[in-house]
């Protein structure tokens, strides 16, 4: 992904990125499950985008275009990007940058082999209030430096970020966007005084754990 994609997504209309039909034998299953990991810092070369699109349809894109290894994709962007890239876990990961910390990078293994199992926010022990500490939460604005990411969660209110939160190892502060109801868990201790990011990135906010 780019940053140049990134914004051309928004000045063409979703019609004209439609993911094509496949045919032919492109219909047939290619044997491929994908993994998804963190964004790997030597995407390869970019061989084609679809915008507006399921990561199912980005992963058929992917199986019916024969140069492409790999592939980026960001779910609240709908946003696909094939590379030509042949990724493993092991590879290097990238430090998110201002445009593009909510994509994953995925990759085929076959469906033969041993797939990774998915990967579950770090929960502390116990599932009940008696051993969870219930923090009360401070929205400010989006915070410059908001360390780094443990977990993400997409269709979620603000009450149940702050509940993940308070339930995720690690967890100092996490941001929320209410238009995406996406929440992005945090390690970084923030406080009220620490800079803001500037320009802000959508309608998010960090919010902190109040002391």
């Amino acid at each position: 992904c780019s940053g140049e994609h990134l914004l051309l997504q928004h000045r063409h209309s979703v019609s004209s990125f439609r993911l094509e039909e496949p045919s032919g034998d492109d219909q047939q299953s290619s044997g491929h499950v994908y993994v998804g990991r963190s964004l790997v810092d030597d995407e390869g070369n970019n061989i084609g985008e679809r915008f507006q699109v399921t990561l199912d349809e980005c992963k058929a894109a992917c199986d019916s275009t024969p140069a492409c290894h790999s592939f980026s994709y960001a779910s609240f962007s709908m946003s696909c990007y094939l590379k030509d890239k042949e990724v493993t876990m092991q590879t290097l990961p990238k430090h998110p940058r201002d445009w593009d910390w909510h994509f994953k990078t995925y990759f085929p293994v076959d469906a033969s082999d041993t797939v990774p199992p998915t990967i579950d926010p770090p929960i502390r022990p116990g599932n009940n209030s008696e051993t969870v500490h219930e923090h009360h939460y401070v929205e400010r604005t989006l915070v410059a430096d908001e360390g780094r990411e443990i977990y993400a969660m997409s269709g979620v209110t603000l009450f149940e970020c702050e509940e993940l939160c308070d339930r995720t190892l690690a967890c100092h502060s996490f941001a929320y966007s209410v238009v995406q109801k996406s929440c992005y868990f945090k390690d970084a201790e923030v406080t009220l005084a620490d800079a803001a990011r500037v320009p802000a990135y959508l309608d998010f906010k960090t919010y902190i754990k109040r002391t």
